[in-house]
């Protein structure tokens, strides 16, 4: 561990949780690639068979992931062993309070951090400290987010309005680069069939090649990759600029995301920090910097500085309770009877039969794994025709946005 060997920071993904000490896990449940967002608007997983439906709510999921994390990580840990859990800046008390209530019916005894919140302490440690008040923008795989961090040189404080997501990130530029990588295979003349299942497997592991090159040309200008494609074998080269000019229309919607809680927040906002895996990006700190005026900075390692973050809170303050208060900011929808849950059983049991909802059961500490539900052949099919017609990155969408923070201006 960095600070010490009985606390731990940890993130969870889509796909796999960050620890504090550098390590990664890959999660055993095939979560939805929304998860996040299904959490903050109450939203669950519904899977379908031939002859019924279940229904997974969100916050389980979630919940039901930090158990796993906690079951590997806490193994010969000792004694006096805890955690914190870097949750986004962007949930409401009322999400916070739904996590929290999963949490401790698994008997997980953890501390909740604010992931910006964590950002802003663990960058204060470094030899450049932040201003008063920043914007802290999250670029993950699957997201951007902006919260606003005040008091960043006494004690962090994030806002919850305005914070603003979009549900784009690093997967949609991934998608992008194997759409250029498939052109560029047409170009010489190499055809790719989108019906042979070989295929539709290398298509799948090129995407993890696909995110080595764009990650690799942050810092070089030049990469160059080998699709493992059947019947194809060039190695394919590939310059930032490429990259730059497919990541542009997303460039331009985090400016957007940025820009618009800049108008929205009351209080001036002097900087902005980057986190998450695309922070080191230089199209976006320089996007940043060139239109909205404002000065950035970059963590030195912006995918670990959140739980490292989460890890100091944790280690510099005892393990508290939350108050009634503070807890229950809101009233908390009991998700077996709420009237949202009775509306999604009664749609679905139109086309499938009776719906039951999955709920862990028994002492066991983490839930069910829910059955994976496969991606429809026909989307991978689109994604490999290099010809077809895709509708750009960066694409303004409100429907993925919390009913309880949409608004018009896309900012709660």
């Amino acid at each position: 561990m960095m600070v010490g060997d009985n606390v731990v920071g940890i993130e969870v993904g889509v796909s796999k949780v960050t620890f504090s000490n550098g390590e990664v896990a890959s999660i055993n449940q095939d979560f939805p690639r929304d998860l996040l967002i299904r959490v903050a608007d109450d939203l669950p997983y519904v899977t379908v068979t031939e002859d019924r439906a279940e229904l997974y709510p969100a916050h389980e999921m979630y919940a039901s992931a930090v158990g796993e994390a906690l079951a590997v990580e806490s193994v010969d840990a000792p004694a006096d062993f805890r955690a914190a859990v870097a949750v986004p800046g962007w949930w409401t008390p009322r999400t916070l309070a739904r996590v929290q209530d999963a949490l401790r019916a698994r008997g997980l005894d953890v501390l909740m951090v604010n992931d910006a919140e964590a950002a802003v302490v663990e960058y204060q440690r470094s030899t450049e400290p932040l201003p008063s008040t920043v914007a802290v923008v999250g670029l993950r795989a699957s997201q951007v987010s902006a919260v606003v961090v005040k008091n960043c040189n006494t004690r962090p404080t994030a806002l919850t309005s305005p914070v603003l997501v979009h549900n784009e990130g690093g997967d949609d530029l991934d998608v992008a680069v194997l759409q250029h990588v498939l052109q560029g295979l047409a170009s010489d003349g190499y055809t790719v069939d989108p019906t042979d299942p070989d295929v539709l497997a290398a298509a799948r592991a090129s995407l993890a090649d696909c995110r080595a090159l764009r990650e690799s040309l942050s810092l070089s200008v030049t990469e160059s990759m080998q699709p493992e494609f059947p019947e194809t074998t060039p190695r394919l080269r590939m310059v930032r600029s490429e990259l730059e000019e497919l990541a542009t229309p997303w460039a331009d919607t985090v400016v957007r995301t940025v820009g618009a809680v800049l108008e929205q927040c009351a209080a001036p906002i002097e900087a902005v920090l980057l986190m998450g895996g695309l922070a080191n990006m230089p199209l976006i700190s320089q996007r940043l910097s060139a239109d909205l005026g404002l000065e950035v900075y970059v963590p030195d390692d912006p995918t670990l500085i959140v739980v490292r973050g989460a890890e100091r809170l944790l280690n510099a303050q005892p393990m508290t309770e939350l108050t009634e208060s503070e807890h229950h900011a809101e009233p908390v929808r009991e998700p077996e009877t709420g009237t949202f849950w009775k509306l999604i059983r009664d749609r679905v049991s139109q086309w499938t039969g009776p719906v039951q909802t999955a709920v862990p059961q028994g002492e066991s500490s983490v839930a069910p794994a829910p059955a994976p539900a496969p991606a429809p052949e026909e989307e991978m099919d689109t994604l490999l025709d290099p010809a077809a017609t895709h509708e750009p990155i960066g694409t303004p969408d409100t429907s993925w946005i919390p009913t309880t923070a949409r608004n018009e201006s896309l900012v709660r």
